[in-house]
């Protein structure tokens, strides 16, 4: 009974102080890529909010700026090698690759 209290009150609230924390899921991101070992439970509260669409960004995935999700972030995902530019819109039920293939020459940057 109180751990599901404990589940239903304070684990959202605990998520939701982490994001205020951080600035949104854009600070936090930024905050696990510059640390060398992620904290659990950030990085936990990291792939919780992006399950709640059925979407994953990877964490070690570059951008340069904060792109357009017109359609929130809903069965996207993104390789956590990929490298991506400034000013890209991203719609819905998107999939963006690394190539990690050791006979690749160069990445590719989507701008």
């Amino acid at each position: 009974m109180i751990k599901q209290l404990y589940n239903k009150f304070t684990l959202p609230l605990s998520r939701y102080l982490c994001l205020k924390k951080y600035n949104g899921i854009w600070g936090l991101k930024e905050h696990l890529t510059k640390s060398d070992v992620p904290k659990a439970k950030l990085l936990e509260t990291y792939n919780e909010y992006f399950s709640r669409y059925g979407s994953w960004i990877g964490v070690k995935s570059q951008f340069d700026g904060i792109p357009c999700f017109p359609h929130e972030f809903f069965g996207v995902f993104i390789s956590g090698g990929t490298i991506i530019g400034k000013n890209v819109v991203i719609f819905q039920h998107v999939t963006i690759g690394s190539n990690t293939l050791m006979t690749a020459k160069m990445p590719v940057v989507l701008q």
